[in-house]
């Protein structure tokens, strides 16, 4: 597939836009002003542009790159311990079905992947790793050492 997807992406991708265009179909009042096909294909194209965004941010999210020619300073290598602390002492106290969910997603999973390993719907994982995202952001905002990082930078 185009743009590093599986065919379950597009799948999932699919039926995502498929729930969106219900929802703004019968929650708000819907005009169509294009075609349909056009209509789905700006959704889709737009959900899979943040689903890469968001895997970009996944894949750096605990990575600094260092020039091999630059020294490195403590701070940095002290900051990179710390952060990573936060983050795993934040993710360890999650409940367990959203570690599993979230380990999963990051190993690249798909949703139905997932499911089919934990025994649940696809979308019940799909809320329940969006609850334990939020639940992790919450947690990691919420520590005391990450706010005197964000408070030094």
């Amino acid at each position: 597939m185009k743009n590093g997807g599986s065919v379950d992406d597009s799948k999932e991708i699919f039926q995502d836009g498929l729930e969106i265009l219900l929802k703004n179909v019968y929650v708000n009042n819907f005009t169509l002003t294009c075609k349909l096909k056009t209509y789905l294909y700006s959704i889709c194209n737009n959900l899979w542009k943040s689903k890469l965004y968001k895997k970009r941010v996944e894949e750096n999210y605990l990575k600094r790159k260092v020039e091999d020619d630059m020294v490195v300073d403590f701070t940095v290598t002290q900051d990179y311990e710390l952060r990573e602390k936060i983050f795993y002492g934040s993710f360890e106290t999650l409940d367990s079905l959203h570690q599993k969910i979230l380990k999963l997603s990051w190993q690249d999973y798909s949703l139905k992947e997932i499911a089919d390993k934990l025994g649940y719907s696809a979308g019940y994982v799909k809320k329940e790793k969006c609850i334990g995202q939020a639940e992790l952001v919450k947690r990691v905002k919420g520590n005391r050492d990450y706010n005197l990082i964000m408070d030094s930078e």
